[in-house]
Protein backbone atom coordinates (compact mmCIF):
# COMPACT_ATOMS: atom_id res chain seq x y z
CA UNK A 1 0.00 0.00 0.00
CA UNK A 2 2.66 2.27 0.71
CA UNK A 3 4.70 1.35 -2.03
CA UNK A 4 1.82 2.04 -4.50
CA UNK A 5 1.15 4.79 -2.93
CA UNK A 6 4.39 6.88 -3.57
CA UNK A 7 4.82 5.73 -6.67
CA UNK A 8 1.51 6.96 -7.81
CA UNK A 9 2.45 10.40 -6.27
CA UNK A 10 5.54 10.35 -7.93
CA UNK A 11 4.01 10.10 -11.11
CA UNK A 12 1.64 12.64 -10.83
CA UNK A 13 3.85 15.23 -9.56
CA UNK A 14 7.16 14.00 -9.59
CA UNK A 15 10.01 13.32 -7.41
CA UNK A 16 9.69 14.91 -3.47
CA UNK A 17 11.37 18.11 -3.64
CA UNK A 18 14.48 19.50 -2.10
CA UNK A 19 13.33 22.70 -1.16
CA UNK A 20 12.10 23.18 2.21
CA UNK A 21 9.48 25.50 1.78
CA UNK A 22 8.48 23.81 -1.11
CA UNK A 23 7.44 20.92 0.87
CA UNK A 24 6.03 22.75 3.49
CA UNK A 25 3.81 24.20 0.97
CA UNK A 26 3.15 20.40 -0.39
CA UNK A 27 2.68 19.56 3.27
CA UNK A 28 0.61 22.27 3.85
CA UNK A 29 -2.12 21.44 0.90
CA UNK A 30 -1.96 17.38 1.47
CA UNK A 31 -3.02 18.14 5.79
CA UNK A 32 -5.61 20.27 4.51
CA UNK A 33 -6.87 17.23 1.93
CA UNK A 34 -6.55 14.82 4.66
CA UNK A 35 -8.90 17.10 7.01
CA UNK A 36 -11.41 17.24 4.61
CA UNK A 37 -11.16 13.64 3.98
CA UNK A 38 -11.55 13.02 7.45
CA UNK A 39 -14.59 15.57 7.71
CA UNK A 40 -16.34 13.50 4.79
CA UNK A 41 -15.71 9.91 6.45
CA UNK A 42 -17.97 11.62 9.31
CA UNK A 43 -20.70 12.43 7.43
CA UNK A 44 -20.67 9.15 6.00
CA UNK A 45 -20.22 7.26 9.17
CA UNK A 46 -23.68 9.51 10.35
CA UNK A 47 -25.61 8.14 7.22
CA UNK A 48 -26.01 4.51 9.52
CA UNK A 49 -27.21 6.26 12.29
CA UNK A 50 -28.34 9.77 12.18
CA UNK A 51 -29.32 10.45 8.70
CA UNK A 52 -32.40 9.06 6.27
CA UNK A 53 -30.62 7.51 3.44
CA UNK A 54 -32.33 5.22 0.50
CA UNK A 55 -29.28 3.48 -0.34
CA UNK A 56 -28.64 -0.30 1.08
CA UNK A 57 -26.46 -0.78 3.84
CA UNK A 58 -23.98 -2.49 1.42
CA UNK A 59 -24.11 1.10 -0.28
CA UNK A 60 -23.17 2.80 2.66
CA UNK A 61 -20.88 0.45 3.88
CA UNK A 62 -18.96 1.09 0.13
CA UNK A 63 -19.13 4.97 0.75
CA UNK A 64 -17.38 4.92 4.14
CA UNK A 65 -14.60 2.63 2.38
CA UNK A 66 -13.72 4.77 -0.16
CA UNK A 67 -13.64 7.57 2.04
CA UNK A 68 -10.62 5.62 4.28
CA UNK A 69 -9.37 4.76 1.56
CA UNK A 70 -8.92 8.50 0.69
CA UNK A 71 -7.81 9.12 4.02
CA UNK A 72 -4.91 6.76 4.16
CA UNK A 73 -3.49 7.80 0.46
CA UNK A 74 -3.53 11.83 1.94
CA UNK A 75 -1.62 9.98 4.81
CA UNK A 76 0.66 8.38 3.01
CA UNK A 77 1.08 10.95 0.73
CA UNK A 78 2.48 12.86 3.65
CA UNK A 79 4.59 9.96 4.60
CA UNK A 80 6.03 10.05 1.00
CA UNK A 81 7.00 14.23 1.35
CA UNK A 82 9.06 13.34 4.24
CA UNK A 83 10.61 10.47 3.11
CA UNK A 84 9.53 7.54 5.13
CA UNK A 85 9.44 4.26 3.67
CA UNK A 86 7.06 1.38 4.24
CA UNK A 87 9.24 -0.35 6.37
CA UNK A 88 9.81 2.44 8.16
CA UNK A 89 6.41 3.40 8.97
CA UNK A 90 5.70 -0.46 9.71
CA UNK A 91 8.07 -0.55 12.82
CA UNK A 92 6.58 2.64 13.95
CA UNK A 93 3.29 1.85 13.88
CA UNK A 94 4.27 -1.29 16.16
CA UNK A 95 5.92 0.82 17.96
CA UNK A 96 3.33 3.34 18.55
CA UNK A 97 0.60 0.13 18.94
CA UNK A 98 2.75 -0.99 21.74
CA UNK A 99 2.86 2.58 23.48
CA UNK A 100 -0.74 2.53 23.65
CA UNK A 101 -1.25 -0.74 24.29
CA UNK A 102 1.42 -0.17 27.63
CA UNK A 103 0.13 3.46 28.42
CA UNK A 104 -3.88 1.34 28.87
CA UNK A 105 -2.58 -1.73 30.06
CA UNK A 106 -0.82 0.20 33.34
CA UNK A 107 -4.47 2.31 33.98
CA UNK A 108 -5.95 -0.91 34.11
CA UNK A 109 -3.89 -2.27 36.13
CA UNK A 110 -4.16 0.70 38.56
CA UNK A 111 -7.62 -0.88 39.50
CA UNK A 112 -9.85 -3.74 39.91
CA UNK A 113 -10.33 -5.85 36.74
CA UNK A 114 -13.32 -8.09 35.54
CA UNK A 115 -13.72 -10.10 32.81
CA UNK A 116 -16.68 -11.29 30.55
CA UNK A 117 -17.31 -13.18 28.13
CA UNK A 118 -20.19 -12.27 25.83
CA UNK A 119 -21.96 -15.03 24.41
CA UNK A 120 -24.51 -16.53 26.86
CA UNK A 121 -23.18 -14.18 29.88
CA UNK A 122 -23.76 -10.45 28.37
CA UNK A 123 -26.12 -11.80 25.30
CA UNK A 124 -28.31 -14.25 23.89
CA UNK A 125 -26.45 -14.82 20.86
CA UNK A 126 -28.23 -18.26 19.32
CA UNK A 127 -30.25 -18.31 15.15
CA UNK A 128 -33.73 -18.84 16.03
CA UNK A 129 -34.48 -18.40 12.56
CA UNK A 130 -32.55 -21.82 11.54
CA UNK A 131 -33.77 -24.34 13.88
CA UNK A 132 -32.42 -27.63 13.95
CA UNK A 133 -30.55 -26.35 9.96
CA UNK A 134 -27.50 -24.67 11.59
CA UNK A 135 -24.33 -25.58 10.17
CA UNK A 136 -21.48 -23.25 9.46
CA UNK A 137 -22.67 -22.35 6.29
CA UNK A 138 -26.31 -21.13 7.56
CA UNK A 139 -24.30 -19.43 10.77
CA UNK A 140 -21.95 -17.30 8.10
CA UNK A 141 -25.50 -16.09 6.51
CA UNK A 142 -27.07 -15.22 9.92
CA UNK A 143 -23.78 -13.06 10.84
CA UNK A 144 -23.52 -11.48 6.92
CA UNK A 145 -26.79 -10.14 7.69
CA UNK A 146 -26.48 -8.18 10.69
CA UNK A 147 -28.09 -10.63 13.51
CA UNK A 148 -25.76 -9.99 15.65
CA UNK A 149 -26.68 -6.54 16.27
CA UNK A 150 -30.01 -7.80 17.22
CA UNK A 151 -29.14 -10.41 19.59
CA UNK A 152 -30.76 -9.92 22.98
CA UNK A 153 -29.24 -8.40 26.00
CA UNK A 154 -29.52 -10.98 28.82
CA UNK A 155 -30.87 -9.67 32.70
CA UNK A 156 -28.91 -7.91 34.83
CA UNK A 157 -25.98 -7.46 32.18
CA UNK A 158 -26.35 -3.61 31.63
CA UNK A 159 -26.61 -3.02 35.42
CA UNK A 160 -24.05 -5.40 36.42
CA UNK A 161 -21.47 -3.67 34.28
CA UNK A 162 -22.93 -0.38 35.34
CA UNK A 163 -22.55 -1.05 38.78
CA UNK A 164 -18.76 -1.93 38.23
CA UNK A 165 -17.88 0.89 36.34
CA UNK A 166 -19.31 3.61 39.08
CA UNK A 167 -17.51 1.13 41.27
CA UNK A 168 -14.09 2.30 39.91
CA UNK A 169 -13.66 -1.49 37.87
CA UNK A 170 -11.86 -1.73 34.45
CA UNK A 171 -13.79 -4.44 32.62
CA UNK A 172 -12.49 -6.49 29.81
CA UNK A 173 -14.51 -8.84 27.09
CA UNK A 174 -12.99 -11.78 25.86
CA UNK A 175 -14.76 -13.45 23.82
CA UNK A 176 -14.16 -16.59 21.26
CA UNK A 177 -16.50 -15.10 18.18
CA UNK A 178 -14.98 -16.00 14.84
CA UNK A 179 -13.65 -12.32 13.26
CA UNK A 180 -11.45 -14.47 10.71
CA UNK A 181 -14.44 -15.99 9.55
CA UNK A 182 -16.94 -13.16 9.55
CA UNK A 183 -15.96 -9.80 8.18
CA UNK A 184 -18.35 -7.73 9.83
CA UNK A 185 -18.54 -9.58 13.11
CA UNK A 186 -16.40 -7.76 15.03
CA UNK A 187 -17.79 -4.02 13.80
CA UNK A 188 -21.16 -5.73 15.07
CA UNK A 189 -19.98 -6.99 17.83
CA UNK A 190 -18.80 -3.43 18.82
CA UNK A 191 -21.91 -1.72 17.41
CA UNK A 192 -23.69 -4.20 19.89
CA UNK A 193 -22.23 -2.69 22.87
CA UNK A 194 -22.59 0.63 22.31
CA UNK A 195 -26.74 0.07 21.05
CA UNK A 196 -27.17 -1.41 24.63
CA UNK A 197 -24.92 0.79 26.47
CA UNK A 198 -22.41 -1.82 27.69
CA UNK A 199 -19.38 -0.62 29.49
CA UNK A 200 -16.33 -2.14 28.91
CA UNK A 201 -11.94 -1.03 28.38
CA UNK A 202 -10.79 -3.99 26.20
CA UNK A 203 -12.20 -6.17 24.20
CA UNK A 204 -10.54 -10.03 23.44
CA UNK A 205 -11.47 -12.03 20.55
CA UNK A 206 -9.83 -15.25 20.79
CA UNK A 207 -10.74 -18.88 20.92
CA UNK A 208 -8.12 -19.96 23.14
CA UNK A 209 -9.07 -17.18 26.18
CA UNK A 210 -6.87 -18.46 28.80
CA UNK A 211 -4.00 -17.94 26.07
CA UNK A 212 -5.36 -14.44 25.34
CA UNK A 213 -5.48 -13.38 28.87
CA UNK A 214 -1.87 -14.51 29.65
CA UNK A 215 -0.70 -12.45 26.24
CA UNK A 216 -2.75 -9.76 27.46
CA UNK A 217 -1.18 -9.60 30.66
CA UNK A 218 -4.11 -7.90 32.38
CA UNK A 219 -4.80 -9.30 36.00
CA UNK A 220 -8.37 -10.09 36.18
CA UNK A 221 -9.76 -10.63 39.44
CA UNK A 222 -12.23 -12.78 38.56
CA UNK A 223 -13.88 -13.75 34.78
CA UNK A 224 -17.45 -14.99 34.32
CA UNK A 225 -17.87 -17.57 31.45
CA UNK A 226 -20.67 -20.27 30.29
CA UNK A 227 -18.37 -22.44 28.50
CA UNK A 228 -17.57 -25.07 30.49
CA UNK A 229 -14.07 -25.97 28.58
CA UNK A 230 -13.31 -22.14 28.91
CA UNK A 231 -14.13 -22.04 32.42
CA UNK A 232 -11.62 -24.78 33.36
CA UNK A 233 -9.21 -23.59 31.31
CA UNK A 234 -9.13 -19.91 32.63
CA UNK A 235 -9.15 -21.06 35.92
CA UNK A 236 -6.60 -23.45 35.08
CA UNK A 237 -4.07 -20.11 34.55
CA UNK A 238 -5.27 -19.14 38.00
CA UNK A 239 -8.10 -16.94 37.98
CA UNK A 240 -11.53 -17.36 40.44
CA UNK A 241 -14.32 -18.12 37.68
CA UNK A 242 -17.54 -17.58 38.03
CA UNK A 243 -19.53 -20.38 35.86
CA UNK A 244 -22.75 -19.81 34.14
CA UNK A 245 -24.57 -23.31 33.12
CA UNK A 246 -25.85 -25.97 33.50
CA UNK A 247 -22.69 -28.38 34.11
CA UNK A 248 -21.71 -28.27 38.03
CA UNK A 249 -18.09 -27.66 37.63
CA UNK A 250 -15.32 -29.32 40.13
CA UNK A 251 -12.32 -26.56 40.60
CA UNK A 252 -11.11 -25.31 43.69
CA UNK A 253 -10.80 -21.93 41.65
CA UNK A 254 -15.13 -22.24 40.07
CA UNK A 255 -17.85 -20.99 41.72
CA UNK A 256 -21.07 -22.09 39.42
CA UNK A 257 -24.15 -19.75 39.73
CA UNK A 258 -27.86 -20.09 37.91
CA UNK A 259 -27.33 -16.59 36.25
CA UNK A 260 -25.44 -13.13 36.75
CA UNK A 261 -28.07 -12.23 39.53
CA UNK A 262 -26.16 -14.59 41.94
CA UNK A 263 -22.50 -13.88 40.59
CA UNK A 264 -23.59 -9.91 41.20
CA UNK A 265 -24.30 -11.03 44.90
CA UNK A 266 -21.48 -12.48 45.47
CA UNK A 267 -19.11 -9.57 43.90
CA UNK A 268 -20.50 -6.97 45.68
CA UNK A 269 -20.24 -9.02 49.02
CA UNK A 270 -16.62 -9.93 48.57
CA UNK A 271 -16.32 -6.19 47.39
CA UNK A 272 -17.31 -4.56 50.27
CA UNK A 273 -15.31 -7.07 52.68
CA UNK A 274 -12.24 -5.95 50.88
CA UNK A 275 -12.95 -2.46 51.09
CA UNK A 276 -13.83 -2.53 55.04
CA UNK A 277 -10.20 -4.25 54.83
CA UNK A 278 -7.97 -2.10 52.98
CA UNK A 279 -10.25 1.11 54.82
CA UNK A 280 -12.40 2.11 52.15
CA UNK A 281 -15.41 1.61 54.50
CA UNK A 282 -15.66 2.33 58.07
Amino acid sequence: MVVAQHTQQEQMIGSVPQDEAERARIGLELAAGLSAEVVGYTRALGYTTLLPDARTAGDRRQHRKAEIVDILKYALSLAHLDGFGAQELFEAFVAKTGVVYERMRAELTQTRIAGFDIDGVLACFDYPELGDRWDDESEARWVALGKVRTCALLPEARDFLLELRARGWGIVLVTARKRHKHPNMEADTYAWLQENGLPYDRVIFAYDKAQAIADARIPLRFFVEDSAKHALDIASAGIQVYHLGSDELDHPLITNHSGLASVRRLVWARDKKEDYAQGRLR
